[in-house]
């Protein structure tokens, strides 16, 4: 996970490698005190943006498990400076600012991530997400597909896309995407969820009726 976490960012820079690899491993064994040291040492001793980057963004993400939202989005604001283009900062930054009732830059953050990286499938689902909450789910329908594009055996991101395609009345779709989720390992051992996908598909059938006069007189 270090490994990936640092890459090349380090390269001509040891001693800043070193320390975040200190403070990488003190965050995995949760001891948050030593972790929040190390990488307050490995960020002065970094020379290259891109490794200061990576370094503020993990102490960004060791402030949201400590549930200090300000100082998590602080530091991941203080890494975005040093490398724009780091869509996973991007990302993590938009979560925050969906959880803590600030959609309006959390749409922001999602578009920076997709803008930096369009291959970033969790930031489309973040999107997509939002557009599902306030019922756009003709916009909702292509973000969580994208987003299946890149993770296609994703369970998780499979079932919200198929939450989405019954809210657009696509029994078919939706049901089929249902299955896959499950056979991708989604858990869903008393059918409530298929209960919600048909709840809205029903729903999406009235709502197409009632905006149809033609339709509404049939019925």
């Amino acid at each position: 996970d270090f490994q990936e976490a640092a890459s090349n960012h380090f390269d001509g820079c040891p001693k800043a490698k070193k320390l975040f690899y200190k403070g990488y491993r003190a965050w995995y064994g949760d001891h948050y005190d030593a972790a929040y040291h190390y990488l307050k040492k490995a960020v002065k001793a970094a020379e290259a943006g891109r490794a200061k980057a990576r370094v503020l963004f993990l102490i960004g993400r060791i402030a949201v498990e400590e549930k200090k939202t300000g100082r998590a989005i602080e530091y991941l604001k203080y890494g975005l400076e040093e490398d724009p283009s780091y869509d996973m900062a991007w990302s993590n930054l938009a979560t925050i600012y969906f959880d803590s009732g600030q959609p309006g830059e959390a749409v922001k953050c999602c578009e920076n991530a997709i803008f930096y990286n369009p291959r970033n499938a969790f930031a489309y689902n973040k999107l997509g997400g939002y557009y599902f909450k306030t019922s756009d789910y003709e916009k909702a329908v292509p973000l969580f597909e994208r987003a299946l594009k890149e993770l296609p055996q994703h369970p998780v991101l499979r079932m919200n896309y198929a939450h989405a395609l019954s809210m657009a009345g696509r029994r078919q779709e939706a049901l089929k995407n249902y299955q896959a989720a499950l056979n991708a390992g989604y858990r869903d051992p008393n059918q409530e969820i298929l209960a919600v996908l048909e709840e809205n598909l029903a729903m999406a059938g009235r709502l197409s009726r009632e905006s149809d006069p033609a339709m509404a007189e049939e019925a």
